[in-house]
């Protein structure tokens, strides 16, 4: 995964491509360019969620074949709900 594609900079690159599309909504000379960047807005959203489910640069312990929760908490800190 190069750097890119790392979590981080999805989030970022999606929110100045939403803010993007936010502000040629409420600015005349730039709404023609809405249209545009609301057919994009699908696309950003599963690249945004594809980027973030692959980004592996953290290492997490593996979970057990019936244990299920927070990859990145040990057990014992969470308590009882």
């Amino acid at each position: 995964m190069n750097a890119m594609t790392t979590a981080k900079n999805a989030v970022i690159f999606g929110t100045i491509y939403f803010l993007a599309y936010i502000i040629t909504l409420y600015v005349p000379p730039l709404f023609v360019a809405a249209p545009w960047l609301f057919i994009g807005v699908p696309f950003m959203i599963i690249w945004m969620v594809v980027c973030i489910l692959k980004d592996d640069r953290q290492k997490y312990p593996e979970l057990g074949q019936h244990e299920w929760g927070y990859r990145d908490k040990n057990r014992d800190e969470l308590g009882l709900f």
